[in-house]
């Protein structure tokens, strides 16, 4: 089990409004804070068993977690230590330990405050500058045909002289979803937040931005929800340059 699965199970909890739950069921005799055995549990339940195991047993008294291959051999145990730290065992097809791996509170704690910064000072300003990069190729598209806005996306991509180098739209960039109307005369370019605890951006005619929560926009879609999407088969180019 990785630092990074947890760090992001960390997130998804806290997103979700559990983490407060979990930090206020911290088990007797241990100092208030984040009570790992529910990412871990979390983790199991979001993100798939071990490899080579069929069954689990949580045991949440004494706080383990133990996987079974078919024929009831022990695959890998966590527990949590007196430090609430997460104690990984793997084993062996003999029942041999092959590997005991130790991962701190602090260091689950590490990795959300990094992904945070990530998000806050790389990923998050990256999507937005380019959803803004839609509206303002819509802008540009609008000013050189009178005023009109255009109706696929593929008169700004396939134009003689294109108006936007790289269409995202029905795209999963950065842990948002991008999502391209253009109807009416005008446009609405969002960049949905799959993140429950981030803002999502949208941008609507006259390159008008606005942060909105997710329960501000309308209930998700699945991804080819765009009304203009890149191309005719609704296929976009990933990436962002």
């Amino acid at each position: 089990m990785n630092k990074f699965k947890i760090a992001v199970a960390v997130m998804m909890i806290a997103g979700a409004g559990a983490l407060g739950w979990a930090e206020e069921k911290a088990p007797a005799g241990k100092k208030a804070g984040l009570n790992i055995m529910e990412v871990v549990l979390f983790l199991n339940a979001n993100m798939g068993m071990p490899e080579g195991s069929d069954r689990m047993e949580a045991d949440r008294e004494h706080e383990s977690l133990r996987y079974y291959s078919k024929d009831g051999r022990l695959v890998e145990e966590h527990h949590l230590d007196e430090q609430n730290t997460i104690v990984s065992t793997t084993y062996g097809p003999d029942g041999s330990v092959k590997s005991v791996n130790r991962i701190t509170e602090a260091s689950i704690r590490g990795g959300v405050e990094e992904t945070q910064r990530r998000h806050d000072q790389e990923e998050g300003p990256a999507v937005r500058e380019a959803v803004e990069k839609h509206a303002q190729a819509a802008e540009a598209y609008a000013k050189a045909h009178g005023g009109a806005y255009p109706i696929r996306m593929q008169e700004l991509t396939q134009s003689e002289a294109p108006y936007l180098g790289k269409c995202l739209c029905d795209q999963e960039i950065n842990m948002y979803h991008i999502i391209c109307d253009l109807e009416n005369g005008g446009y609405r370019f969002t960049a949905r937040s799959l993140w429950p605890q981030y803002e999502s951006y949208v941008i609507t005619t006259g390159d008008h931005v606005e942060t909105k929560g997710n329960n501000e926009l309308p209930r998700a879609l699945p991804l080819q929800h765009s009304k203009s999407p890149c191309e005719e088969t609704g296929l976009g180019i990933k990436g962002i340059d």
